[in-house]
């Protein structure tokens, strides 16, 4: 089985993102790991042309077939405190108004005027105190806390009645998550035990040569975009991969000019391997 991990949807305009996308859409790859939620992850896959039963978020740990449909969350549903006041705004937003304050700024589905993505709560400072997060099909994804502007804690729900994965931040950092009644240092280590659960015979391929290939044990780098940057040099996470024999990626997919060019420069070719993008 072969895995295309991505980071996040909001990437798919990446060239080399929509590279491993397409991999799954004409079936090379089998399925399609996302490791950053998204409340739109379904309305996003559809319109890529991508299968849903392909397509596995890795912090709901579900596939995207497995999301119910829904009407939505209808901003008439929103209910505003001492006869408040709906104002539709000029950047597309919707302020509610009581009293004649502020409490909240509403944001809606790109291309709808009345379902509800986002509603952020203000304090009298006008600063988010709380972001209540909404799936397209209506049900709660997320509820994020702020103290001063600063966010504190975002807590998914995926649809579930509870919060299935909280994240704790520091300075505006995750630095502590609990995901599905586990304690984890980081979100990451969370998606490393998940993906080493479910996809460990798998060949997992990634074109993030960051926090994305530490993932697994036996990752793969693809490089659709090349490995050498706009001065000829060797891009600096491809070296040290290439370098490195402990690291998590294990082979690296170049195209076959690439590949000519590195094995005449006296570089470890052990990790190289011809890919046709």
């Amino acid at each position: 089985m072969q895995i295309q991990l991505i980071d996040s949807l909001d990437h798919n305009r990446l060239p080399a993102v929509a590279w491993q996308i397409d991999q799954v859409k004409k079936g090379v790859s089998d399925e399609l790991f996302i490791a950053t939620p998204h409340e739109n992850s379904v309305g996003i896959c559809e319109e890529l042309g991508l299968p849903l039963e392909k397509v596995v978020d890795m912090a709901s740990r579900k596939r995207l077939s497995e999301i119910p449909a829904g009407d939505g969350y209808f901003l008439d549903d929103l209910k505003v405190a001492n006869d408040g006041q709906r104002v539709f705004e000029n950047d597309g937003t919707v302020s509610l108004v009581t009293c004649g304050r502020r409490i909240a700024s509403v944001v809606l589905f790109s291309g709808s005027s009345y379902l509800v993505q986002a509603v952020s709560w203000l304090n009298q400072a006008g600063q988010v105190t709380r972001k209540d997060i909404y799936q397209k099909n209506g049900q709660l994804f997320c509820k994020q806390f702020y103290n001063r502007g600063s966010l504190l804690e975002s807590d998914y729900f995926f649809g579930e009645e509870k919060a299935v994965v909280k994240d704790y931040y520091y300075n505006n950092r995750r630095n502590f998550s609990i995901v599905f009644g586990e304690e984890y240092p980081s979100f990451e280590a969370g998606l490393q035990d998940y993906l080493s659960a479910s996809a460990s015979t798998a060949e997992v391929v990634v074109t993030d040569s960051n926090r994305l290939s530490t993932l697994g044990q036996n990752m793969v780098l693809a490089c659709p975009d090349g490995v050498f940057d706009q001065n000829g040099k060797v891009l600096p996470d491809v070296l040290m991969m290439m370098e490195n024999d402990q690291h998590p990626v294990k082979t690296i997919w170049a195209s076959g000019s690439d590949l000519t060019r590195l094995a005449s420069q006296n570089l470890p070719m052990d990790k190289i391997k011809k890919h046709d993008f």
